[in-house]
């Protein structure tokens, strides 16, 4: 069945308010998921929260149901005190469709967003919290990328995702995670509840599916796995220099493994 994307903006009720308040916009986007998803359990959707604490939420329709599909959205964000307008931002669109153009990165995307959606509802990812999930997602990414590629993919990630910082922050980086103990105090457990721990493994879960056979997804694998690790840490609220500083500890570790170190997986810091 062909499909097109219906895009939306959450924000507050005030017209007069520049500023939204993230946490209403995350509870709009919740109760808008839960009904567009209780008449199609199998709804794709994808989450992408935005700097002034409005949020992007995409629905994947049947091209006769969108308008049926933007309606339910709407009067459930409404509910929860959101406006729910059509999105036309095309340029920002256009730099993540291609992680929504075949059926498994579509689905690659809902559970990202299904993670993300869970972890926002609960608090959302302290600041503290940040580069530990960071580490433990960049661990399982690259752990799906073929050995011979690994270091030149997290190098590239380190490159792009810190492009914004001088070189003499880029030498301050190097030296701190060169002094890193064997055991980083990001191994501390983060917390999480039963309902965030679950949302963590359907995610690695589906995108471990989409590793082994990426030629479903007409996209490299490379390629998809490092968008798709981008969208995540977005949609978390991680720092671009932080998930880049992620990715070169995960090389580092890779390439000069410390005597005592243990990695700092998904076991660990989802643990609960």
């Amino acid at each position: 069945m062909s499909r097109a994307w219906l895009r939306l903006r959450l924000t507050t009720q005030q017209e007069d308010t520049r500023d939204a308040a993230p946490e209403r916009a995350v509870e709009g986007a919740r109760h808008a998921v839960r009904a567009v998803t209780r008449r199609d359990p199998d709804a794709d959707w994808s989450l992408l929260p935005l700097d002034d604490g409005s949020l992007l939420l995409w629905f994947a329709a049947a091209f006769g149901q969108l308008d049926r599909t933007g309606a339910e959205a709407r009067r459930a964000a409404a509910a929860a005190g959101c406006v729910a307008r059509g999105d036309d931002d095309a340029e920002l669109w256009s730099r993540y469709a291609p992680c929504h153009d075949s059926e498994q990165t579509r689905k690659l995307s809902t559970v990202s967003s299904a993670f993300a959606l869970t972890v926002l509802a609960s608090g959302g990812l302290p600041a503290s919290r940040r580069l530990p999930l960071a580490v433990a997602h960049m661990r399982q990414v690259s752990g799906l990328v073929p050995d011979r590629d690994r270091a030149g993919f997290l190098f590239a990630c380190w490159k792009d995702w810190t492009c914004d910082a001088t070189p003499a922050q880029r030498v301050a980086l190097e030296q701190w995670v060169t002094a890193l103990p064997a055991t980083p105090e990001w191994r501390a457990e983060m917390g999480w509840s039963a309902e965030v721990r679950a949302a963590w493994r359907r995610y690695l879960d589906t995108l471990q599916v989409t590793a082994i056979d990426p030629d479903m997804t007409g996209t490299p694998l490379n390629y998809l796995l490092f968008e798709h690790a981008h969208l995540l840490h977005r949609r978390l609220g991680i720092p671009p220099g932080t998930e880049g500083l992620a990715a070169r500890i995960v090389r580092s570790a890779a390439l000069s493994p410390r005597p005592g170190a243990k990695p700092a997986d998904a076991a660990v810091v989802g643990a609960g």
